[in-house]
């Protein structure tokens, strides 16, 4: 049973946490486009999230590769610049 109280607090703590940080608004759009397919069995409202979870984790950890192998190269390309002012 769901308890309407609590339910028009979470909405109007997300609504302020979009209106404070809208690069996030796109994200809920996703989620809520998700979520409007699992009907309202719980259970498939979670896997869709634990998904949604797992698919931006696995994102951000190849954007952090991607930023780790470029702080890697700028730090090889300072190093041989120095290097070679040194000579």
């Amino acid at each position: 049973m769901i308890d309407i109280e609590k339910l028009t607090k979470a909405l109007a703590a997300r609504d302020k946490f979009l209106n404070e940080n809208p690069e996030a608004r796109e994200y809920q759009r996703e989620i809520d486009a998700e979520l409007d397919k699992a009907g309202e069995s719980m259970h498939n409202r979670l896997a869709i999230m634990e998904n949604l979870i797992v698919e931006k984790r696995l994102e951000l950890v190849r954007v952090l590769k991607e930023l780790s192998f470029s702080v890697e190269a700028m730090g090889l390309a300072a190093k041989a610049y120095y290097e070679e002012k040194e000579e």
